[in-house]
């Protein structure tokens, strides 16, 4: 169904005949397509590695690729990063409080901890239930995160501040789309 969406050769040939106005126009959307597509596919591959290792260095270069994209003001893609690493927490506490006879005792009760961990960026709130069972736990968790990392570029959700969960949503808020490097490139 989509073949033939995204080749160049085609849209060109298209706008080319045209007239020279559409030839250009054809050439921006393919930029401005390439660049959704690698936005969507950066935020999707960082979300999952937040969720691969629980606080390790796949996550921690994840979470340093976030923070230096602040600098160039991208960001959406620390907007990835932060949804990729509370995701797992959140999940896991969610499911503990929506189906308890599926967790042990002491699981159960450590739910509002990992609730919390989840709602402030802690990521390792999930470590002590992927290391119970990680052939469940982490193929969910990975799968959760890289799809919350999608989910944020596609939405043009954006966070200015490198930590803080859910207590940095009105911040969030503010600098939703337009990101401020779309505002600079029409100056």
């Amino acid at each position: 169904m989509l073949e033939g969406l995204f080749d160049a050769d085609r849209w060109s040939t298209t706008f080319q005949n045209m007239g020279p106005f559409w030839e250009g126009f054809g050439v921006t959307l393919q930029v401005v397509v390439a660049g959704l597509l690698l936005s969507l596919v950066l935020g999707t591959l960082l979300g999952g590695m937040m969720a691969t290792d629980y606080g390790g260095p796949i996550n921690k270069a994840a979470y340093v690729s976030g923070t230096l994209a602040l600098v160039d003001l991208q960001y959406d893609l620390m907007a990835a990063v932060m949804a990729g690493g509370m995701i797992p927490p959140l999940g896991i506490a969610l499911a503990c409080l929506l189906f308890p006879t599926r967790f042990t005792s002491t699981e159960r009760r450590s739910a509002p901890q990992t609730l919390l961990m989840g709602a402030t960026f802690v990521t390792e709130g999930a470590l002590p239930f992927a290391l119970r069972d990680p052939l469940r736990v982490s193929p969910a968790c990975i799968a959760g995160s890289a799809l919350a990392g999608f989910i944020t570029i596609l939405l043009g959700c954006g966070c200015p501040a490198p930590h803080g969960g859910l207590f940095l949503l009105p911040v969030c808020l503010l600098y939703t789309s337009p990101s401020p490097r779309d505002t600079e490139r029409s100056r």
